[in-house]
């Protein structure tokens, strides 16, 4: 499946929607006094299955089944969180301001998940 103006446009506005729902549950996590990387984590894991739904039936309307895609979702999920953290983690060492850090971790999760999605999960 190529890249279409389309499918990328689709495919922020289901991140604006995650978007939205993880940094808020993340800063809430934060204000509360909770580590920054498990904020992350938090609010991570709140959007993934809504995230999923959205992507395989709106973004890409993929007739593929649902468990294989599931399954490969999820692995795309932790090779792009993975990304993400690691881009936090290194604003942070570079002393960046927590919620700076949080946003460039959240590009770096953006272009990895699209990658991924497109090449790999709903292919």
């Amino acid at each position: 499946m190529p890249f279409s103006r389309k499918i990328v446009s689709r495919f922020l506005s289901v991140g604006v929607l995650n978007t939205a729902l993880g940094y808020a549950v993340i800063f809430a996590c934060m204000f509360a006094g909770v580590d920054p990387i498990v904020s992350n984590a938090i609010g991570y894991a709140a959007g993934l299955v809504a995230s999923f739904a959205l992507s395989k039936l709106w973004v890409f309307r993929s007739p593929g089944r649902g468990t294989h895609e599931a399954a490969r979702y999820v692995v795309a999920f932790g090779a792009a969180y993975s990304a993400n953290v690691a881009a936090l983690w290194l604003a942070l060492e570079v002393g960046a301001w927590p919620p700076i850090a949080q946003v460039m971790g959240g590009g770096a999760y953006v272009l990895a998940m699209l990658w991924a999605s497109v090449h790999w999960v709903f292919k």
